[in-house]
């Protein structure tokens, strides 16, 4: 990283013709070493750690400190590195958990949620003019509705607290089941 616009910091890094990259080789008996450019954005500090495999998709969960990266399938293990070394680099630099997986996992994992998700219009004491509203308000399915907050609830219109309060017990007891089934 460098605060001035112009200094390329690889650049000073490697040196003119890789003679300061070389002579660090050297000195690590031919070890190899990875230079990356400095980001404060954790996500986008792992994309650069993790070139030349390209990143499809992130998945980032900031309050447990943890990032899925989905790369394309035949780069997979050019992002992994030899042993998940280049994973642990990419953890290490973050202090993030950094999950790599390939593009079609990624997309059989989503279609196999998508498929786990039962209707919100299932749920027992939710009408067609209930459901819409969940709908409209990003709350599709059961299990979503289960996650949701009251105060969240209390935003859609025509509910109160005792009707959220039962519609997120409702929603819980509901996805526990259907967690039992599958």
């Amino acid at each position: 990283f460098s605060s001035d616009d112009r200094i390329d910091p690889v650049g000073a890094c490697v040196g003119i013709n890789g003679v300061r990259v070389q002579a660090i080789v050297r000195e690590l008996n031919n070890e190899r070493i990875d230079i990356v450019p400095y980001s404060s954005n954790p996500e986008v500090f792992v994309t650069r750690a993790l070139a030349p495999a390209k990143v499809v998709h992130i998945d980032s969960y900031s309050s447990e400190q943890k990032m899925t990266f989905v790369v394309e399938d035949e780069k997979l293990s050019l992002a992994i590195g030899r042993a998940g070394q280049n994973a642990r680099l990419a953890s290490k630099l973050t202090n993030w958990k950094v999950n790599i997986i390939s593009e079609s996992n990624y997309n059989d994992a989503r279609r196999r949620d998508a498929e786990l998700l039962a209707p919100v219009g299932q749920l027992e004491g939710v009408g067609e003019k209930l459901r819409d509203r969940l709908i409209e308000a990003d709350i599709p399915s059961i299990q979503t509705l289960a996650q949701t907050s009251i105060e969240t609830l209390l935003k859609i219109e025509g509910i109160g607290q005792k009707t959220a309060e039962t519609l997120i017990e409702k929603a819980k007891a509901a996805a526990a089941q259907l967690e039992v089934e599958y």
